[in-house]
């Protein structure tokens, strides 16, 4: 069945590196600053696979990013405090929740009700992730433990894996693979295999130092691993070498659905480009540190920096 399942997985990751990537070679570019805020400890934003808009996790509740309207506003649901994660489903019309107490809610995003509570977990959530065709979602908290759900969020499976302390982790696009981060995991990046919770490849970025963030490219098994040492690297399936990006103090990256780079550094600077090295522009969204995400259509960009700070950028013309 592991045969099987790399076969399926090399035979995907053909198929989806011969999909055109949108050309950026034409745009103009006038970053402009649309929009702003004071937040305090937001996670992260994650945008709908369906409407113009993102959704913030903050330790003070849900926050929406309006890109229609250009503003950001609170949602105000009593139980939903301390939120870590979120994750849509394919169709946006249901969004969970995960807490940092471990219960996940489930929200219906035409009223913002919530229709189902999930209480299999007792400790941070670490990781939500619907199915391409929205029918499982695979929970995971920081001390290891799966729940994956049925469409009915009935439990399909439980099992624990054999690491602890999980920081944060990314999902393929498929949630076939995960990656999870460690603290002082000296630079070592693992793949797992979502659906059986094992470590399937592992490789040990050089030098020995934490890395600061792992993101999977859309549509695809490629890795871009932000490190410690200045080094931004794409690892392309199934992991033998690298390719060097960029060279910068980076602290964090975004990547969109088409392919559009964001790569944050410790100046407060933010380089967008792709990954075919066309840079496009840089500047400076921060006089601190910042991390940031790129609107799944390539037209805004969301920066937050280390005093909450939140600004929307609207971004180069011919980008989106």
């Amino acid at each position: 069945m592991k045969t099987k399942n790399v076969l399926v997985s090399c035979l995907l990751f053909v198929l989806l590196v011969g999909l055109p990537r949108q050309s950026y070679a034409d745009a103009t570019c006038d970053v402009e600053m649309v929009d702003d805020a004071w937040l305090r400890f937001v996670h992260e934003i994650t945008w709908s696979p369906t409407d113009n808009y993102g959704i913030i996790s903050a330790v003070d509740g849900l926050w929406v990013v309006d890109l229609d309207a250009l503003i950001v506003h609170p949602l105000y649901i009593l139980q939903l405090k301390h939120v870590v994660r979120v994750a849509f489903t394919p169709d946006g019309e249901q969004l969970a929740v995960g807490l940092q107490t471990g219960e996940i809610y489930i929200l219906n995003t035409s009223n913002w009700l919530i229709t189902a509570e999930l209480d299999d977990h007792d400790i941070r959530i670490v990781g939500l992730h619907y199915s391409p065709e929205g029918d499982t979602l695979v929970t995971l908290d920081e001390d290891g433990k799966f729940v994956s759900y049925d469409r009915d969020y009935n439990i399909i499976s439980i099992w624990q894996s054999e690491l602890i302390d999980i920081n944060e982790l990314e999902f393929s696009d498929d949630g076939a693979y995960l990656s999870p981060i460690l603290p002082f995991d000296n630079g070592l990046v693992r793949v797992w295999d979502t659906y059986t919770g094992e470590q399937v490849y592992f490789w040990r970025l050089a030098p020995p130092r934490d890395h600061t963030k792992v993101h999977f490219v859309p549509g695809r098994y490629d890795i871009v691993v932000v490190h410690y040492s200045g080094e931004t690297s794409l690892w392309p399936f199934p992991y033998e070498e690298k390719q060097v990006l960029d060279t910068r103090p980076d602290i964090d990256l975004d990547i969109n659905p088409q392919g559009l780079m964001a790569l944050f550094d410790k100046e407060g600077y933010v380089t967008l480009r792709t990954l075919d090295d066309d840079v496009i522009t840089r500047w400076q969204v921060s006089e601190y540190p910042a991390t940031g995400w790129i609107a799944p259509n390539g037209a805004y960009l969301a920066s937050l920096d280390i005093v909450g700070h939140l600004k929307i950028w609207q971004l180069c013309e011919g980008v989106g």
